[in-house]
């Protein structure tokens, strides 16, 4: 349960996933997906009795989502990828112990998954209300622990974090850049995938130089089979290219089958995440595969060209009496 203040709702800027469109006021753009984040968060900056809840409270498909274990809160019947419009629904808060004052928030909304990204420390997970709440279900005041500050734009956000963290150094502050946190978020997903590239990149290196590998035992194991051939008036241009064919052939079927089974599984993975993650779209980046097949092929073609020289070099009488 989180509780926050007016100004703080007046200002953030998470969108919704959902939401019920009985509580926006008049003039409302339903469409206008920062428009209705806006009202919804007004509507709670006003009224204490509204909440919002985390997407990872919502229902998850089978083996997607979070698991926090079997004592938390969880709304059953809704789920990220169904339509955004939900009739809201009241939920009962009370202290962990069960006993003394309860009170009830009326939901109106669901936040987008992605801000839990970016609540500091812990996730944005469960009810989000007025910091009011906490007057009914604690007996001491509840101070507020995180703190947010928006800076003029142009500002240096990390010199201030580390000049708020010196000056508030007796209090234990840890201030953090938010945006710093989104590129460093972002560096290091595209570390990952260059890591994930060179790994493909590494087997298809050792694939090509299987295929030439492949490709020189075959000159060997198919002598006289070659013999036969310029025997009977195979040109030597001929066996060459029959060999660089084969190369082709294979080459081409096992990136149409690799592509094949990686566009699956993707595909798999991406309905996943979809059910936790609204507008997340599956394509293919057809250009990157195009340059991966085209580059394949070409190395295909340049292991196997010594050992296609090499068979169309062979003479008809010796390689007949190869055994």
């Amino acid at each position: 349960l989180r509780g926050t203040d007016e100004v703080y709702l007046k200002n953030v800027k998470f969108e919704m996933i959902h939401f019920d469109p009985e509580y926006l006021p008049a003039g409302v753009d339903q469409t206008d997906d920062a428009a209705v984040a806006r009202a919804i968060w007004d509507l709670l900056a006003e009224d204490p009795s509204l909440a919002v809840i985390s997407a990872d409270r919502l229902t998850q498909s089978e083996g997607g989502g979070f698991n926090f274990g079997p004592q938390v809160f969880t709304v059953d019947g809704i789920s990220a990828g169904d339509d955004p419009e939900i009739d809201a629904f009241t939920v009962e808060l009370r202290r962990r112990s069960g006993a003394g004052e309860t009170t009830t928030r009326t939901v109106i909304g669901v936040v987008d998954a992605l801000a839990g990204q970016y609540e500091g420390e812990n996730i944005f997970s469960g009810i989000y209300t007025r910091a009011d709440v906490f007057d009914v279900l604690s007996d001491e005041p509840v101070p507020f622990t995180t703190f947010r500050v928006m800076l003029t734009p142009g500002s240096d956000a990390g010199r201030i974090a580390a000049g708020m963290q010196t000056a508030f150094l007796d209090n234990s502050m840890e201030a953090v850049d938010t945006v710093q946190e989104i590129r460093d978020g972002e560096a290091q997903g595209n570390a990952f995938n260059n890591l994930f590239q060179a790994f493909m990149g590494l087997g298809l290196v050792v694939g090509v130089a299987s295929l030439g590998v492949v490709s020189f035992r075959a000159v060997v194991e198919r002598r006289n089979s070659i013999g036969m051939m310029r025997a009977i008036g195979y040109k030597s241009r001929m066996i060459q290219i029959q060999f660089l064919i084969e190369s082709v052939f294979i080459t081409v079927l096992g990136s149409m089958l690799g592509v094949g089974l990686g566009a699956w599984i993707s595909f798999l993975l991406v309905q996943d995440f979809r059910d936790s993650f609204e507008g997340i779209k599956y394509s293919i980046p057809w250009l990157t595969v195009g340059t991966i097949l085209v580059i394949a092929v070409l190395a295909s073609l340049v292991t196997t060209f010594l050992p296609a020289r090499q068979a169309s070099k062979i003479y008809p009488s010796e390689a007949l009496r190869y055994e």
